[in-house]
């Protein structure tokens, strides 16, 4: 059924395989890379990784405006439980991602 998070999910492994996954250039995610010394490559593997156990909330619309579906999640990353927040969107028919907040749980409320 469309709208599920198993179809978010597949989605965004799409957009990760297809290379159309962007990171939001935020002091927060910045800190987080640095801090636990991270990669775009780390932060991909997260992507593909997650599991409808990792769902937190959502679907929710972007609260800039943006088109597309927003989802949130908390997953271990470095063994450390991270916040995840991704919005989907559609650019010439191809699933695309913004990872909007990928940092530590808790550190940002």
């Amino acid at each position: 059924m469309p709208g599920t998070i198993d179809d978010f999910l597949v989605r965004l492994r799409q957009a990760v395989a297809g290379k159309r996954v962007t990171l939001a250039r935020r002091p927060k995610n910045r800190q987080a890379m640095v801090t636990f010394r991270l990669t775009m490559d780390d932060v991909l593997h997260t992507l593909v990784n997650l599991a409808p156990e990792h769902f937190y909330r959502g679907p929710s619309s972007d609260v800039g405006g943006y088109p597309g579906q927003v989802m949130e999640f908390i997953a271990p990353v470095v063994s450390v439980k991270f916040y995840i927040k991704v919005r989907l969107y559609q650019q010439a028919g191809d699933d695309c991602a913004v990872t909007i907040s990928f940092h530590q749980e808790g550190m940002y409320d």
